[in-house]
């Protein structure tokens, strides 16, 4: 393994010819209109797609050793969970830190979010060749674990903000564009009816309005029935943002009584492969390249939904990275305005805008050599993994999956740095312009070295997870609860030195999920009942306390059978 010391990104030559930065940037228009590499305007097919505009942009070029890197990560991040701040560009390290502690919520789904929102930026204009036979593409299946109430959905709006900015913008013109053609339309029938009375076919004169599409960017509600329209009129890329997974899970195959092929076409979709509809009384539908990425949460509780035999077995879930970040953090105070913040969350719609800018005449991105040569040892080394896998069904599927997404990792994080620098270019801050069409060795290395390694522990975690039995699960549930309330100063100490909750703010907090407080309440009797050496319920007076309380109480003997 190389030294991880040498391998950020902020480390490369480019970040050793930063220059030092005026008080104030303003971002010239320009570098939207014109940032792919290889041609100097959009097309007039994805003219839709670039914004322009002008910001003020007060970000200061973040080129940090990893050992300043590692003072910067929060406390409570730990292990191999700290990788993805190694990985990314100074600047989106900085807007991930910032924009969780405005808003108070986990690091890990914003970068989740982050790669689902650029993948879907980029789309088919950026794809990857590593072999005349093997052209990849870096469409991304993104689910984040989280209990309830955990900071999920402010999370992935932040990061999806520019994408939904975007979606506005096009929508405006889209509304622009219909008034437009309702006045053509009048004109035509107007017309119309004039030249039918004179015996002229108007058809000769004037031509018929066609009726503008609705160009998209994220849909939200998306099964595959109402996905043909929106792959027709949106071929660049389009991002799937399903804020309860277990919605779009059951969504599948609902309009053919559950036995249609639904997951088989989502398969397809991930594949980057053609799709035909076959439709009544019309001709078939081919959509040769569709892409779309999916971000969604789902609840710790019903996990399973996705990661059950079935969805194992055709290797549905081994497709979906997913991640179950730290949630029982306090990471500010309501009032508490982050220094800032402001500043990088405009440089992150920056670059979202840069991606959502590139041609798709883009010639497909080449590894440079070393890059090619690095990318070759670690792909055989995790298919030696794969190979060596204990678990057939499950490891050998992730484990190939993993290496498909290495690729797609390296479509992304080169993307991210080179819009990233891009900026930073026209800013003045960089004296070599990025080249958009070759992926470097450091861009690869930190794929290697940093993201695919914390997506296998985070996955081996996860799965892991699902082998235990329903108690086993509480108790992880109720531990990671305890956590939380500690967090909150909620936790008190029985006479006996005991750890202990008041009961009403244990079966508040929903440790089974959605479910009314009376059946939660019941549940976790129950469990108590069946579990005395892990817990118990009973009214006392804890340490600090002049009067009695029911509780809900923790062994302080117990050992765990399983893994913690």
């Amino acid at each position: 393994m190389m030294d991880k010391k040498n391998v950020s990104i902020m480390d490369t030559k480019e970040k050793d010819v930063l220059q030092e930065r005026t008080p104030t940037v303003t971002i010239d228009a320009s570098i939207i209109s014109n940032a792919a590499h290889t041609v100097d305007k959009p097309s007039k097919e994805e003219a839709a797609f670039v914004v322009q505009y002008e910001e003020e942009v007060n970000v200061i070029p973040q080129h940090k050793s990893y050992e300043e890197i590692e003072k910067d990560i929060p406390y409570y991040i730990k292990g191999h969970k700290r990788n993805i701040f190694h990985a990314l560009p100074g600047e989106l390290r900085e807007y991930i830190l910032k924009t969780a502690k405005q808003i108070d919520a986990p690091e890990e789904i914003i970068f989740m979010s982050i790669l689902a929102a650029s993948s879907a930026a980029a789309g088919n204009s950026l794809k990857l060749k590593l072999k005349p036979s093997w052209i990849e593409k870096a469409i991304f299946f993104c689910g984040v674990i989280a209990e309830a109430s955990s900071g999920k959905t402010p999370a992935t709006k932040a990061a999806l903000k520019p994408l939904i900015n975007h979606q506005l913008h096009l929508k405006k013109q889209y509304d622009q564009d219909m008034l437009q053609y309702e006045q053509n339309k009048a004109d035509f029938e107007a017309h119309k009816k004039e030249k039918n009375q004179k015996g002229t076919k108007p058809s000769q004169l004037v031509p018929t309005p066609k009726k503008p599409p609705f160009s998209q960017v994220i849909v939200q509600d998306a099964t595959i029935e109402s996905l043909r329209e929106v792959f027709m009129y949106n071929t660049r890329g389009i991002l799937l943002y399903a804020d309860e997974m277990s919605g779009w899970l059951n969504s599948l195959n609902q309009y053919k009584g559950g036995k249609g092929n639904d997951k088989q076409q989502w398969l397809e979709i991930y594949n980057g492969g053609m799709l035909t509809y076959n439709r009544v009384g019309k001709e078939p539908l081919i959509i040769e390249e569709p892409f779309i990425s999916i971000i969604g949460g789902i609840q710790t509780e019903i996990a399973h939904k996705l990661l059950n035999a079935d969805n194992e077995a055709d290797g549905f879930s081994a497709r979906f990275l997913f991640v179950k970040p730290e949630t029982n953090v306090i990471r500010s105070s309501f009032l508490e305005e982050v220094e800032g913040y402001e500043a990088y969350a405009k440089h992150y719609e920056l670059i979202i805008n840069v991606l959502l800018s590139i041609s798709s005449n883009t010639e497909p991105l080449v590894f440079t050599e070393d890059a090619k040569t690095y990318f070759a040892l670690k792909n055989d080394e995790l298919k030696e993994k794969q190979r060596n896998a204990a678990t057939a069904n499950t490891w050998r599927a992730v484990y190939g999956k993993l290496n498909t997404y290495a690729a797609r990792l390296c479509i992304v994080l080169h993307a991210l740095t080179y819009a990233n620098n891009k900026i930073l270019y026209k800013n003045g801050h960089l004296q070599e312009e990025p080249i958009l069409n070759e992926i470097d060795i450091q861009t690869v290395v930190n794929v290697w070295e940093y993201l695919i390694p914390y997506f296998e522990e985070e996955l081996k975690a996860i799965y892991k997870e699902q082998e235990l039995t329903v108690d086993e699960k509480t108790i992880k549930v109720i531990l990671e609860k305890f956590d939380g309330f500690l967090n909150k100063e909620k936790v008190f100490l029985t006479k006996d030195e005991h750890k202990a909750v008041l009961f009403s703010d244990l079966y508040n907090s929903q440790p089974f999920g959605r479910q009314s407080k009376s059946k939660t309440k019941m549940d976790l009797e129950g469990f108590a009942l069946r579990n005395p050496h892990f817990c118990k319920i009973e009214t006392c007076i804890p340490e600090g306390k002049n009067r009695n309380g029911t509780y809900f109480i923790l062994n302080k003997n117990y050992v765990p059978e399983f893994e913690i």
